[in-house]
């Protein structure tokens, strides 16, 4: 329950950041962002592709296939886009400096979502503790 719980929440952050901040802009904030770091030309073009990159990152979420390839896909991402952001936008972003602190803190929670829980036979079990030696 947890894991599976654990997953759609991560699945609906990438589907609800992608969808309704990128696809459909809410703000101008991250096309900004975009913009900062990749150049004006062709930030909208750039930022609507991220969108449906996240969207696409959502789904594969929720279909559960390949989730390790899929947990480190989105731990590399999170840790590059927030590297980038924070070195080049970080006045633009939502808590300023403190917004790569929520990215760890994000990122703690997928690192231990796929790699600290397991699910045997439809079952959730959490977390994965050493036998003792008794």
């Amino acid at each position: 329950m947890f894991k599976n719980l654990s997953i759609l929440f991560i699945a609906l952050t990438w589907l609800t950041s992608g969808l309704f901040f990128k696809i459909i802009p809410m703000n101008q904030r991250h096309e900004n962002i975009v913009a900062r770091i990749l150049g004006h030309a062709f930030a909208s073009e750039m930022t609507l592709l991220i969108g449906f990159l996240e969207v696409i990152l959502g789904i594969w979420i929720l279909s559960k296939k390949l989730n390790h390839l899929n947990a480190f896909i989105q731990l590399i991402t999170i840790l590059a886009m927030n590297i980038l952001e924070f070195t080049l936008a970080k006045d633009l972003l939502l808590w300023g400096p403190f917004n790569i602190v929520f990215a760890f803190l994000f990122m703690a929670f997928i690192w231990y979502t796929y790699f600290q829980t397991r699910t045997i036979k439809n079952h959730d079990y959490a977390p994965i503790t050493k036998k003792s030696s008794l």
